[in-house]
């Protein structure tokens, strides 16, 4: 693979030099390599047959790299004739679209803020046994600062929950299938949210707590409750306090029957966390036997800069055989004895888990978990380890 990777480098850098320092015609060269191109169809996929997390993460690089270079070229020059250019090679992905939402979310003008809002829509209308994906709407969020589309993406968001809502009931074909929403449609309208800056983000902070009532109410489906954990730790990331009773009362009702599940801790460290109750949550990592879980408990304590916890995670991590959960308590035990006080919200340990629920990655989404790309790279091991959700 390293070699392969040298080849396409030196290709690159070879056309570099012919092009007068074309950053677009290096872009097109890109895509030839990537999934979405001619080559990795024809030739790539068949020669090397490359593992592909690692070989997107280095094509991801490279495009990053050209199209920097390629829109500092246009906000120098405003070049009418380089944009549509840009727009065409953007359109040009049409099997895994992430980067033409990118390019889209760069360009910033009327037609990519159509292209996105409808695409963004889309995503609501995701059927339920299909993967949800969150580009889109994350890059229409990027266009919030612009102030002509601000109304707009304000009226997406406070409708997005229930519009995703109403059209799964309306296009249900059956009444056993429930309300037939995906649960991770909820799980990105989220993460977009929690991408806005904090002072944005603030004013959908009830548009958020209701979709955790929603989420946690009797009968949901397992995804959404699975869901349901991830709405928690995001509520922790607003300004205004939220009262910690509404985790109470998922904690008593759906979780009495989870008790071990994933979505049951991040409740925990959600309601803990507001509460500022390090006390409590010392007290349920000495006696708790779920190990698998307790990294979210060891980072609550790490986020409050709980001292009193460090010798307890020590004496508890003797004891602790997932791979992903010693990280974390390495973690949360070297913060404990750096930190000199609380973290800011945005530092905390929490942003380091995975924010890709269990069913997006039974689709097929890659993880994010800081702490499994510690164990890949003491291990060697691949990205089907993942954390523990008690399936």
């Amino acid at each position: 693979m390293e070699n392969f990777k040298d080849e396409i480098l030196f290709e690159l850098e070879r056309l570099e030099g012919k092009t007068d320092e074309n950053p677009l015609a290096i872009l097109k060269k890109i895509k030839a390599y990537d999934y979405d191109g001619s080559l990795y169809r024809s030739v790539i996929s068949k020669k090397y047959d490359p593992n592909w997390d690692d070989y997107k993460s280095f094509i991801n690089a490279l495009y990053d790299k050209y199209l920097n270079k390629t829109f500092e070229i246009l906000e120098k020059e405003n070049d009418s004739f380089l944009r549509e250019e840009i727009r065409k090679f953007a359109l040009g992905f049409t099997i895994i679209k992430d980067n033409l939402y990118v390019i889209l979310a760069r360009l910033a003008d009327d037609e990519s803020f159509s292209i996105l809002l409808e695409d963004s829509k889309k995503v609501l209308e995701t059927e339920t046994d299909c993967p949800v994906i969150a580009t889109p709407i994350l890059c229409f969020l990027k266009l919030y600062g612009i102030e002509k589309y601000r109304e707009r993406i304000r009226d997406f968001l406070l409708n997005s929950f229930e519009y995703a809502r109403k059209y799964a009931l309306k296009n249900r074909k059956y009444d056993y299938l429930g309300d037939n929403l995906n649960s991770d449609i909820y799980l990105v309208i989220s993460q977009g949210i929690l991408s806005l800056n904090q002072e944005d983000r603030e004013e959908f902070c009830d548009l958020m707590l209701n979709a955790y009532r929603f989420a946690t109410e009797r009968k949901r489906k397992y995804s959404m409750y699975q869901v349901s954990g991830y709405l928690a730790i995001y509520l922790t990331a607003f300004s205004r306090r939220i009262e910690s009773k509404v985790f109470d009362k998922s904690i008593a009702t759906i979780g009495k029957n989870y008790l071990e599940n994933k979505f049951v801790f991040q409740t925990r460290y959600a309601k803990w966390y507001l509460e500022r109750n390090g006390s409590e949550a010392l007290e349920f990592l000495r006696n708790c036997e779920c190990y698998d879980q307790l990294g979210y408990i060891a980072a609550l304590l790490a986020d409050l800069d709980y001292k009193n916890a460090k010798h307890i995670l020590q004496e508890k991590k003797k004891k602790v055989q997932d791979m992903i959960v010693i990280e974390i308590f390495l973690e949360a035990i070297v913060r404990l004895e750096s930190q000199t006080s609380m973290p800011e919200s945005q530092n905390r340990m929490i942003w380091m888990f995975e924010s890709v629920s269990a069913t997006q990655r039974a689709l097929g989404a890659s993880s994010d978990n800081v702490f499994l790309k510690r164990v890949q790279e003491k291990t060697e091991v691949d990205d089907r380890l993942q954390e523990a959700d008690q399936e």
